[in-house]
């Protein structure tokens, strides 16, 4: 059997599909999934209380490869910590004392994803005044 032309005024071929597979546009570069993600301050501890001064106010993440859309956590940090999904960024004044525990954050765009883990702990805050005494810096120890 031989296939025969469509005859005229017959349905129109449909046009072919884009040769770049629906990706970005012919021209555009590829995006590349994130290949590393690193916390500045890891291990950190977190002083307990609203008033407590943490010395590390925003830990925000760098990374390498491409440009990470959003960021998840696990497990859930303490009570009175907080996560951005967005940055990755994790700040704030514990309410409780906490271990020292491992998290792991996952930082994603659409060509893919790499974790990392970060090592938290809540305590009491150590205050100037008995900082001082304890390395013996102080006149009147």
């Amino acid at each position: 059997m031989t296939a025969r032309p469509a005859a005229p005024g017959g349905p129109a071929a449909a046009p072919a599909a884009p040769a770049t597979g629906g990706g970005a546009p012919a021209g555009a570069p590829a995006l590349k999934a994130p290949t590393s993600i690193k916390y500045p301050h890891n291990p950190v501890r977190y002083a307990i209380g609203k008033n407590a001064i943490n010395a590390v106010m925003d830990n925000k993440p760098t990374f390498e490869g491409g440009a990470p859309t959003s960021y998840t956590i696990e497990p859930e940090l303490p009570a009175g910590l907080q996560f951005n999904n967005k940055t990755g960024a994790i700040w704030g004044s514990p309410t409780i004392a906490c271990a020292e525990r491992k998290y792991t954050v996952t930082a994603t765009n659409a060509a893919g994803s790499v974790k990392t883990e970060v090592s938290i702990t809540c305590g009491e805050e150590v205050r100037a005044d008995s900082m001082s005494r304890i390395h013996g810096l102080c006149c009147s120890c």
